[in-house]
C-alpha cells in the first residue's frame, strides 16, 4: 500500500474498525456523483448572468429586450429592476 498510512481510527470505547473497512468506505465515498444543485434565486440566477447581460447591453440590445428573454426562460423581473440590479450590483 505505496505511502498510504494506515490509521485505525475508534468508535464506541475500544472498538476498532478495520483499515480494510476504512478503505471501502473512502472508495464508496469516491464513487458518489454530485446531487444536482437546488434552484436557484432570482437573484442568484442574475448574478450568474450579470457580465452576459451586460455584454449584450454593449452590443446594443435594450433592457426590454433582455428582460423579455429572462421572462421566457421562467426569470420574472421587470425592466426597472433589471436596471436597478445592475447598477447596485456595481456597488
Amino acid at each position: 500500500m505505496g505511502g498510504v498510512t494506515k490509521v485505525m481510527t475508534k468508535s464506541r470505547g475500544n472498538q476498532k474498525i478495520k483499515i480494510e473497512v476504512i478503505e471501502a468506505v473512502l472508495e464508496l465515498l469516491d464513487k458518489l456523483e454530485p446531487k444536482p444543485k437546488p434552484k436557484l434565486s432570482k437573484d442568484e440566477k442574475l448574478l450568474k448572468l450579470r457580465h452576459k447581460i451586460e455584454r449584450v447591453l454593449r452590443l446594443g440590445y435594450s433592457y426590454a429586450e433582455v428582460t423579455e428573454v429572462l421572462k421566457q426562460q421562467d426569470i420574472d423581473i421587470s425592466t426597472e429592476k433589471l436596471k436597478k440590479y445592475l447598477s447596485n450590483a456595481d456597488n
